[in-house]
């Protein structure tokens, strides 16, 4: 079962979660706290609910470095999506690429735990094994990639990076290609962060937990974060105080590259205290600017502070 995360991309595995974990969940759901992230209109999982399905996903991860060459072992967040706050459109995952290098060792275990039909409101996902047998360039640029959303014509799909703000045509048709696995409450669904994958309707309410995990001993570059195109600028305004404090960190330590766990372990420690500020703002846009692929457009620390709300 397992090794299709390395042929397709994805897995399921029913029943993960029982009916009293998943009523566990709704009641810390009802509870939980807004994420700070405005790129998403999500939920922070609680510590206690976290705890309660903990040992699950550390099983089920050992089972995938066991039987794949997918090694994941620090866990990233822990968050809820209700579907009729959040519903997204093609992408490959954004900030997981910008701050986790590797998202082929990049995984989402996503179980919906309020569902009302599990034929509907599911994630679309397109196998990777399809698009190589359709488009082999295509498989290539996709395999490993990220930060990228898609826009469909037709019979092909225009690619538009976050980073470097360039578009690549592809010829494959994600609509036709798409499958959406029927999920009950307490399926787990584990998608690897490279495969091409949307809300498949708004139509019934879904509430899903995401648990990440990431391969801690992957590197992460200061150049390689900073190197920016204007959509990837403004992901990183709507999380600005974590970035700001991603930035700060590479600062401190006084390298240039830091691996996903040491950078994790920043996060947790400092993102509590950290408070956004104009000086982190304007020492995060010095990080960018030489890397920003649109110099004229980019605006200064002062503009940007003027349109953001306050943090």
């Amino acid at each position: 079962m397992w090794r299709d995360l390395q042929t397709r991309g994805f897995v399921v595995q029913r029943g993960f979660l029982s009916p009293d974990d998943c009523a566990a969940l709704v009641r810390d759901y009802e509870d939980a706290a807004t994420d700070a992230n405005r790129n998403y209109k999500i939920k922070t999982v609680g510590l206690k609910a976290f705890a309660l399905v903990r040992r699950k996903l550390d099983a089920a991860a050992a089972a995938v470095r066991q039987a794949t060459d997918i090694h994941v072992d620090s866990f990233q967040g822990a968050t809820y999506f209700a579907n009729e706050v959040t519903s997204l459109d093609w992408h490959q995952e954004f900030e997981p690429y910008y701050l986790c290098a590797d998202l082929y060792s990049y995984l989402n275990f996503y179980i919906p735990f309020v569902k009302e039909d599990p034929a509907r409101s599911n994630i679309v996902v397109v196998p990777f094994d399809v698009i190589a047998a359709r488009d082999p360039d295509a498989y290539g640029y996709l395999l490993r990639g990220g930060a990228r959303r898609f826009e469909l014509r037709g019979a092909r799909t225009i690619a538009h990076d976050s980073t470097t703000g360039a578009s690549r045509t592809l010829a494959l048709d994600l609509e036709a290609l798409g499958q959406a696995p029927a999920l009950g409450a307490g399926d787990l669904l584990v998608v690897r962060g490279d495969v091409v994958h949307r809300t498949q309707d708004t139509s019934t309410r879904r509430i899903a937990a995401s648990f990440r995990m990431a391969r801690g001993s992957a590197v992460v570059e200061r150049k390689r974060l900073a190197e920016c195109g204007p959509q990837k600028l403004q992901v990183m305004l709507r999380n600005r105080r974590m970035f700001e404090c991603v930035f700060s960190y590479f600062r401190e330590a006084g390298r240039d590259e830091v691996t996903v766990d040491e950078l994790t372990k920043h996060l947790r420690a400092s993102m509590p205290t950290y408070v956004a500020s104009r000086r982190g703002l304007a020492r995060m846009l010095a990080e960018v600017a030489p890397r920003f692929h649109y110099r004229a457009l980019l605006p200064s620390g002062d503009q940007i502070a003027r349109l953001l709300p306050r943090q």
